[in-house]
């Protein structure tokens, strides 16, 4: 599509720290590429994605055009070994409903600007919850305007990385699709497709047949590693749970003697375990998973944890000479941590010394831990500049890959990362203690899920430890894409908020390789992360490197690294 039309217009949704060149504002936080062929506008949104909490209306009737579009999408979907959609009537109630919208009232946004149905503001999420599909589980939305055909729009989409995104994403199972045309409107033609992970009791096959009922089927779980009653030690345990649902498991949760230790929202379900910090003995392994329909099933092993002990102690040496009595002074003591060796060295005696000197060696525990396999991403080579950032946070739990069969999974570096996303990650590079205690006050972030996290609670420990900030209106866009400069400025709050002493400011006169922005918070923040090597090793940067461009999960992963102890 590129170079196809005479005319483009950008439309930039202003960020929290957006530079003066893009003022052009829309609550929700948009790019809409607009391209002219004589009269007609193409028009494609940037992808909103989520994993939310959000509830089925009535049967839906489809037209020639979107049960093409639907045909076309699942055959795309089986040529990379991806299961069908099923049509979601109430999904595609709510869907037709904001096509009605955008065309009554002249917008194009995934944010109902102006509504006949739904609240002013109301989200993708909102308006399925309306249309009655309220489910913990995954969602996504792509929309278009000015495609006349299922062949055009899919065409389009499948160009866009998000929308295609969307289209292929295993974990969707259902879709509401609608074509609404008005002649006479901005562009005639409107496009809302909405995705979701669980299969609603209004999903069918296109040729009618219904969908299954009420998801009462639990998932199930078990422990690959370690064994039950085996014997464990280091600071490294991996901790493997095979989790397995017939519509999808949407997160798996480890408790280590009762106490919840980690959540895992997507495979492989594995964890990393210090047991330098509990006590020898027996100890309880706890794993929960859940499907999209909150059903859950549990298994538990035993473990005992040996942290191996030694000591050689040296025996009594006494050594008498008939003269003069000396008092030693206090022993010296030098202690290594991990290696956890303790030597004790008396003085030297002076001579014409009577004394009675035990001497003791003592050798603490001393523990020898095999480090576990890299997680291995097959989409990241060991010649990737970000393949050891990469590693780093898959070791520690801090990101997951996308499973692709088996026990292989794909990191995708290239993709974008939203501002919710990026508020889990830096919480998980950090180590902050994130719980339902701490309460999300953004006024665009829906209701919090009182058995998730993601997205309220990371987003509200992040914004009361100063590392990202809201708009004047109140709002967070916790589904926008982070730009490379907030990515920066948000890694910088982090570093100076939390880790004092960390940074230091460039000396006078330091410029930089970047371009500068023209925006003086953005510039001085690029300036202290360039000087302190944050931005060092980052693919491409330098002059032509653009701060405002989205930033990616390899280039996210890279920054987030460098701040991890």
């Amino acid at each position: 599509m590129k170079g196809e039309y005479g005319r483009r217009e950008d439309r930039v949704q202003a960020e929290e720290e957006m530079g003066p060149q893009e003022m052009r504002m829309n609550r929700m936080g948009r790019i809409a590429n607009e391209r002219w062929a004589g009269r007609l506008a193409m028009v494609l949104v940037a992808v909103v994605l989520l994993l939310a909490a959000v509830l089925p209306g009535s049967a839906q009737a489809y037209s020639a055009q979107e049960l093409a579009f639907l045909t076309i999408v699942n055959d795309y979907r089986a040529g990379h070994g991806l299961g069908p959609l099923l049509l979601s009537d109430v999904i595609s109630g709510a869907c037709y409903l904001h096509n009605s919208d955008m065309a009554d009232f002249g917008f194009f946004s995934h944010t109902s600007e102006k509504s006949n149905h739904f609240p002013h503001g109301a989200t993708p999420w909102d308006r399925m919850k309306a249309g009655g599909y309220n489910y913990n589980t995954c969602m996504g939305e792509n929309i278009a305007a000015g495609y006349s055909t299922a062949a055009a729009v899919f065409e389009a989409w499948k160009k866009s990385s998000g929308h295609n995104a969307n289209m292929l994403k295993a974990e969707f199972k259902v879709i509401g699709i609608s074509l609404k045309v008005v002649p006479g409107t901005t562009y005639t033609y409107y496009w809302t497709t909405d995705f979701g992970g669980y299969v609603d009791p209004s999903a069918h096959n296109p040729g009618g047949s219904s969908g299954p009922p009420a998801d009462t089927t639990p998932p199930t779980a078990s422990f690959t590693a370690p064994t039950n009653g085996g014997t464990v030690s280091g600071n490294s345990v991996v901790i493997r749970v095979a989790a397995a649902d017939d519509v999808g498991v949407s997160k798996v949760e480890l408790y280590i003697d009762g106490r919840l230790t980690a959540t895992a929202a997507s495979g492989p379900y594995t964890f990393s375990w210090d047991t330098l910090g509990v006590s020898n003995g027996p100890h309880t392994l706890r794993a929960k998973a859940y499907d999209a329909a909150n059903n859950t099933a549990q298994t538990e092993i035993t473990v005992t944890v040996q942290n191996a002990v030694s000591t050689t102690t040296t025996p009594m040496a006494t050594t008498t000479v008939p003269t003069t009595t000396t008092t030693l002074p206090a022993p010296t003591t030098t202690t290594t941590r991990l290696a956890r060796t303790t030597t004790t060295t008396q003085p030297t005696l002076p001579a014409s010394t009577t004394i009675t000197v035990p001497t003791t060696t003592t050798t603490r525990p001393t523990t020898t831990t095999t480090q576990p396999l890299p997680v291995v991403f097959i989409d990241v080579a060991h010649t990737d500049p970000y393949y050891s950032a990469v590693t780093k946070m898959g070791l520690a739990n801090v990101i997951d890959g996308y499973l692709v069969g088996g026990d292989k999974a794909e990191f995708r570096p290239e993709d974008l990362v939203m501002r919710a996303q990026f508020a889990k990650m830096i919480c998980g590079a950090l180590g902050l203690l994130v719980s339902e205690r701490d309460v999300c006050t953004f006024v665009d972030m829906l209701d919090d899920c009182p058995d998730n996290l993601y997205p309220h609670n990371y987003v509200a420990v992040s914004a009361r430890l100063g590392i990202i900030q809201g708009r004047p209106d109140g709002t967070f866009g916790p589904w926008d894409e982070i730009s490379r400069s907030n990515l920066v400025t948000m890694v910088v709050r982090a570093a100076q908020n939390l880790q004092p002493g960390r940074l230091v400011g460039p000396p006078s006169g330091y410029l930089g390789t970047f371009s500068p922005t023209g925006w003086a918070e953005q510039d001085r923040n690029l300036l202290i992360a360039e000087y302190n090597g944050l931005l060092e090793g980052l693919k491409d940067f330098g002059t032509t490197w653009n701060p405002w461009q989205s930033a990616t999960r390899g280039e996210v992963a890279h920054m987030l690294a460098k701040l991890m102890k």
